[in-house]
């Protein structure tokens, strides 16, 4: 259950009660053989709430109106509360074999005689206060437990491996793109790195335009060097709880990443990593969603130092800054406002560029490299594509070349055992020669895609597909597809001079207008045009006479709109509006068969269709030129996404 408490948060006086010094808790434990680590079961839910105070907790459902009758989860003095239960009914113990963090109970002896006596003490004490145990998540009688992010034994305290596998493990980087996300993660933290321009300067040559990519010896002793030396003393180190604590985010569509750091004076030192493959499930369809999820996930990781302290937070996401001041939330967001609001920090935002640590982690290549399963690539097609690539006479000896040398072909790059080529700003699939793939996608590009001509068809499959003689295969597909032959209208060239109207200064000025139905028209114009884009400068029709009413007359008056009428007998000078009749119409025709009764319920689809088709005179779809991004399309699940471009007529 997810309830909304940030009102009652940001009144609420906060409670002063000290959160423990984790490295006092783990020093504590020092020199000790033997461990338990107790957690207490939904500890919150443990408190009573009193009864003069239950009213603050009060939230509202279908069945009713509710009370907390113990303390909820999301409360801002809720860990502050705990804890000071927490210390209060095992002061004599702690300090002596008891250290305590919130509901996580850490008991330690030097003998194992020593300790039965000790846990048996403790488990009387939470019995006689009725504090209920979970025992799925609580260990006894172990040589070494994690505790508080470190693992503690007999040899002493040392880092949890998970908190630096990330560097430890991040694969040699198989291209430019990736050494570049490694250099930029490795030279953040270069004034911690003894000499690391020396270090360095393998992998900095390789950087170099006029060098090609050859990984070799002295790459591979400098990659191991860097990443020894991040993850060592004295890069990486214990947390000081005196200085505030800084949290760094990033989030992309292939994962997130994060570092927590600690300011010693003269800079940031990193004390722990974080980085996570981005669920699919998770994936949002926005940045901002993407941004809210890895701090969520931040901060739910590094729980144990940010939860009872402020703290600061770093994102290159700006509009984060205004999370605690959503008004309507989806159920997800909901849930995740929920558990970062138990959390006291400052956000702040901070530029791409200045975030490369974060920014490196999520996009790891472990994640980047599994970009065609993230997107639920059909088992069978890739398994095809796979198989046939290896078989095809062309791509067979570029795909041995690249697997013995990734650089060695600089048009090309290989992936999970597909071969993409390079272009100016895309990467393009190769398809090989294999008769029931090539249909496969040429099916997509055009039967899924609205049935359009040879062009938009053969704009579709560049794309993202390449192959020899494609566009002759374009062209051939499109030709005998029999429901283009029965659909397509023959057109006949107009007569006379047209002359061009005046091209508007932006988008909307100017709206060309036909009609099926005119109160349709009218109604349909105000309510899903006007109240979306506003009222165009000048609207462009034909001289109908539905037109020419005073009715429309009035309508369009009453907006400020000019009207700007065609020439009688003329439908050719009004070409905007009656090519767009005319291309609904053949779609229509393809969408609507065999059931000739459904066209209305089809509009929305042909709006889609003819919306993300390429326009030769723009060289874009609608959609890219008026939002400025490309929405996806049939053939879209087989390729990662791209980072987003600049909107057209924007500068950069």
């Amino acid at each position: 259950m997810c309830i909304d408490y940030r009102g009652l948060n940001r009144i609420t006086k906060k409670n002063a009660y000290p959160l423990p010094r984790i490295d006092d808790l783990l020093d504590a434990a020092g020199g000790c053989k033997v461990f338990s680590k107790i957690d207490i079961k939904s500890g919150y839910h443990q408190i009573e709430v009193d009864l003069a105070d239950q009213h603050k907790t009060a939230f509202k459902t279908r069945n009713g109106l509710y009370e907390f009758t113990v303390m909820p989860f999301g409360l801002t003095n809720a860990p502050t509360t705990f804890q000071s239960l927490m210390d209060k009914i095992l002061r004599e113990q702690i300090d002596r074999f008891v250290v305590v963090y919130l509901d996580d109970i850490l008991i330690f002896s030097k003998s194992m005689e020593e300790h039965l006596k000790h846990v048996e003490e403790v488990l009387a004490i939470l019995k006689k206060t009725q504090l209920h145990l979970n025992l799925e998540k609580s260990e006894f009688g172990k040589v070494s437990v994690i505790y508080l992010g470190h693992r503690l034994s007999a040899a002493g305290l040392e880092p949890e491996a998970t908190k630096i596998e990330v560097i430890r493990d991040w694969p040699q980087p198989a291209n430019i793109r990736e050494l570049h996300f490694f250099l930029g993660l490795a030279s953040y933290y270069r004034k911690f790195v003894p000499r690391f321009s020396i270090i360095a300067h393998p992998l900095s040559r390789l950087t170099s335009k006029n060098v090609p990519y050859s990984w070799d010896a002295a790459c591979t002793k400098a990659f191991r060097a860097f990443k020894e030396a991040l993850v060592s003393y004295p890069v990486l180190r214990i947390a000081d709880p005196k200085p505030t604590f800084v949290a760094t985010t990033d989030a992309s569509q292939y994962g997130i990443g994060a570092v927590l750091q600690q300011d010693d004076g003269d800079s940031l030192r990193p004390l722990e990593y974080y980085s996570k493959r981005m669920p699919s499930v998770k994936v949002a369809t926005s940045t901002y969603m993407r941004e809210l999820y890895a701090l969520r996930m931040a901060l739910d990781y590094w729980n144990y130092y940010l939860l009872g302290r402020h703290f600061k937070v770093f994102s290159d996401h700006e509009t984060l800054k205004w999370i605690k001041q959503q008004t309507t939330l989806s159920p997800t967001l909901l849930r995740w406002f929920h558990e970062i609001d138990i959390f006291d920090f400052e956000l702040r935002h901070k530029k791409g560029c200045y975030n490369r640590v974060a920014d490196a982690l999520s996009r790891h290549p472990q994640y980047m490299t599994c970009l065609v399963k993230s997107y639920d690539l059909q088992k069978k097609l890739k398994e095809e594509l796979v198989e046939h690539t290896a078989k095809d006479p062309e791509l067979s000896p570029i795909l041995e070349r690249l697997r013995v040398d990734p650089g060695g072909q600089p048009d090309f790059h290989e992936f999970e055992g597909l071969i993409f080529r390079r272009y100016e700003n895309h990467d393009r699939l190769c398809v090989p020669n294999h008769e029931p793939l090539r249909t496969h996608f040429l099916d997509l590009a055009h039967d899924r895609s609205g049935h359009f001509g040879m062009a938009k068809t053969y704009a579709n499959l560049l794309r993202q597909f390449d192959w020899p003689g494609m566009k002759g295969a374009a062209e051939k597909f499109v030709a005998e597809c029999q429901v283009c032959q029965r659909i397509k209208l023959c057109r006949q060239k107009p007569m006379g001079l047209l002359t061009p109207l005046p091209i508007p200064n932006g988008p909307r000025e100017s709206v060309s207008i036909d009609f099926t139905d005119m109160d349709l028209v009218i109604r349909e114009f105000q309510q899903k045009y006007i109240l979306e884009f506003g009222t165009p400068k000048t609207l462009v029709s034909d001289r109908d006479p539905r037109f020419i009413s005073t009715e429309w007359k009035d309508f369009t008056s009453h907006l400020g709109i000019k009207l700007c009428m065609a020439s009688g007998r003329h439908p050719e000078a009004n070409g905007l509006a009656e090519e767009i009749n005319l291309i609904v119409f053949q779609l229509l025709r393809a969408l609507i068969i065999p059931d000739q009764e459904t066209w209305d319920e089809e509009l929305y689809s042909v709006k889609g269709l003819y919306n993300n088709s390429v326009h030769f005179a723009t060289a874009m779809t609608p959609n890219r030129l008026h939002y400025g991004w490309q929405i996806r399309n049939p053939l879209s699940y087989l390729f990662p996404e791209q980072p987003a471009g600049l909107t057209p007529g924007r500068p950069g």
